[in-house]
């Protein structure tokens, strides 16, 4: 609620005054979320504990966010009033993880489901761990990963090689890289 009224002032103002040029990026579920999880895929249960669900999520490499910010801090007027999703094309549901992860590690990989009780689960160690409305708001969000699919347009997907210059990076690279290092660590 409170960005959406910094939003709507910030609208007003560049109206009003012929302000600030502002873009909006839209980061898709972070690639680097998954490095949390490390102790508890590579340990006995081979868990992989984000409940993302069967919908499907675009995953993003913060490197890309990163190249988006520097292209658009260098060309503002070309990307002025725009919002540009950051993330890949194909969205990866929970079969995806476990599938992708599995191969990687060379060991049966299991995700969280997506269910309410591994939702109360999370929502409860994540409410102890750290504060009560940053478990809830993890819940809902990835409550609202099994009702509808998070990703983009083709039109988005376009504008946003553009904006790179190139193809976003590979979440299937992504996890291929991390599991060898991963495994070169135990050896």
């Amino acid at each position: 609620m409170a960005v959406e009224q910094m939003l709507r002032g910030s609208k007003v103002w560049n109206e009003k005054e012929g302000g600030r040029t502002f873009t909006i990026l839209g980061p898709t579920l972070f690639f680097s979320n998954d490095l949390r999880g490390k102790e508890s895929m590579m340990g006995p249960g081979g868990i992989h504990g984000e409940p993302i669900g069967t919908r499907g999520v675009s995953r993003v490499d913060v490197e890309d966010i990163a190249l988006a910010v520097v292209k658009v801090a260098k060309e503002p007027e070309r990307w002025k009033g725009m919002k540009i999703m950051v993330g890949s094309k194909q969205l990866y549901t929970e079969h995806d993880f476990s599938r992708l992860w599995t191969e990687g590690l060379g060991k049966p990989i299991k995700v969280a489901l997506n269910k309410p009780q591994g939702l109360d689960q999370l929502e409860k160690h994540l409410s102890s761990a750290i504060d009560p409305m940053w478990g809830r708001d993890i819940r809902l969000m990835y409550e609202l990963f099994d009702k509808m699919e998070l990703g983009m347009t083709d039109e988005q997907y376009s504008t946003q090689k553009e904006l790179l210059g190139k193809d976003p990076s590979s979440y299937e690279e992504f996890v291929k890289k991390t599991a060898t290092q991963w495994r070169k660590e135990l050896s």
